[in-house]
């Protein structure tokens, strides 16, 4: 629990890259709602018994949790490549 209130902490570190509206990120704007589903899936799992297939799921949306802010983030900054300003802004 405290894995993932620190992940959020060390966030801004986490994610440099320049530009920061997800409508000009086109990969990191897709795992924006892999997150979103991630998250509602990880709620769902809380409220169900620790047995079974529940168990599994909850493991592996937990795994996706970390796996998203201290591996995809600091990767998007890397390799992604940001679109242009819209020419009606300009």
């Amino acid at each position: 629990m405290f894995g993932a209130v620190f992940t959020l902490m060390v966030l801004p570190w986490l994610d440099r890259h320049p530009v920061r509206s997800a409508r000009y990120r086109p990969i990191f704007s897709k795992l924006f709602w892999v997150m979103v589903i991630n998250i509602v899936v990880l709620g769902w799992i809380g409220a169900k018994p620790p047995e079974g297939a529940y168990l599994w799921i909850g493991r592996a949306a937990t795994a996706y949790y970390f796996i998203h802010f201290w591996v995809f983030c600091p990767l998007l900054d890397r390799f992604e490549k940001a679109k242009g300003v819209p020419e009606e802004i300009v």
